[in-house]
């Protein structure tokens, strides 16, 4: 599946449901799940835990603990800080900004400018490699 064919398929997905009971309502027939659930076995209790000690072990370790209150952004994964120019964290309030310079305009006449777009950490990342 492509990206389009995906989204398609997720935003009808509630359409479909309600549909589905509708359909169940006029015939007089309701579908039954039985009470099995694959998730409830202990082989999958077990894995579960295993994964989330995974997680747990790795947010917390080498410093990467993503709920200290640090002032710097930084990639929870590589431990890597962002600097200054980094502002992902007001990609909402950048968003709005371009919404409110939109109205009044056609869609199709609005310029996106990259003086308004935020900055990412994968933009400013770089590797430097030894000489």
């Amino acid at each position: 599946m492509n990206e389009k064919q995906r989204v398609t398929w997720l935003l009808s997905t509630p359409a479909c449901s309600q549909t589905s009971f509708a359909m169940q309502d006029l015939v007089g027939v309701q579908c039954e799940h039985s009470e099995q659930n694959k998730d409830m076995s202990e082989t999958r209790q077990k894995r579960d835990m295993k994964d989330t000690l995974v997680i747990l072990k790795t947010l917390f370790s080498d410093g990467k603990n993503p709920f200290l209150q640090d002032s710097v952004l930084k990639n929870i994964m590589t431990g890597v800080n962002a600097d200054e120019s980094v502002d992902v964290d007001e990609a909402r309030a950048k968003g709005e900004k371009i919404l409110i310079m939109m109205v009044g305009q056609p869609v199709i006449m609005y310029s996106f400018k990259r003086k308004d777009q935020s900055i990412t950490l994968a933009v400013r990342s770089s590797v430097n490699i030894g000489v």
